[in-house]
């Protein structure tokens, strides 16, 4: 014999399947809006990496520019000119390490990636 908790059960079941289509249709939506629904994820993934490298890209310039800013000023003082140097060599550092990452990351990328 079925017992009532089965029908609350399952009465309950459909009904938390129709407000999680709903809730689903409303991000489909809102996902069109913002344009992310047409793209997969491996168009999102390096579109993300690229963004992430460029930033790098950025903070390595602006490293670089304050330890030449840094060196101008020194005015002969060895301190100021071997951390300015130092600085300098630190990001040039971390700039091959984010090339080699990036190459890296594009060579995963188009070799498992979508054909």
């Amino acid at each position: 014999m079925i017992k009532a908790w089965y029908f609350s059960f399952l009465a309950g079941g459909l009904l938390i399947t129709r407000q999680a289509q709903a809730a689903l249709g409303g991000l489909e939506i809102t996902s069109d809006k913002i344009g992310l629904n047409k793209e997969s994820l491996w168009v999102l993934i390096p579109r993300l990496l690229n963004w992430i490298f460029g930033f790098l890209g950025i903070i390595f310039l602006v490293l670089i520019m304050v330890g030449g800013i840094i060196w101008m000023t020194a005015s002969g003082n060895e301190a100021q000119t071997k951390k300015a140097g130092s600085l300098m060599t630190a990001a040039v550092i971390g700039l091959v390490i984010v090339g080699a990452a990036f190459a890296i990351t594009a060579f995963l990328g188009d070799t498992f990636g979508p054909k």
